[in-house]
């Protein structure tokens, strides 16, 4: 998820930088759903899936429910990201 949605925000033309590239990633995917481009939930699935990457990464705190969670918030969210980057009239 992380990939697509930074790929969508350099087919746009910008750019985050490592050490904010989560926060960077939120802004823009907010901004997609204030132009009615991406539906909230996506929105909000990439944060629940960056969270649960967070806790399992610092925390070893991780189930099989949540990982199944995030496969399922992936397929759907990469495609949307997909449509995203063939879109050539969004201006952020």
């Amino acid at each position: 998820m992380f990939l697509s949605a930074r790929a969508a925000l350099y087919s746009k033309g910008y750019r985050d930088r490592k050490h904010n590239a989560h926060l960077c990633l939120s802004y823009f995917l907010k901004r997609l759903v204030e132009l009615g481009i991406l539906n909230s939930g996506y929105a909000n699935d990439f944060m629940v899936a960056m969270d649960f990457r967070d806790k399992a990464n610092y925390g070893a705190i991780y189930s099989k429910e949540s990982a199944e969670k995030a496969i399922t918030f992936a397929d759907e969210f990469i495609e949307q990201m997909k449509s995203v980057i063939e879109r050539t009239d969004i201006k952020i």
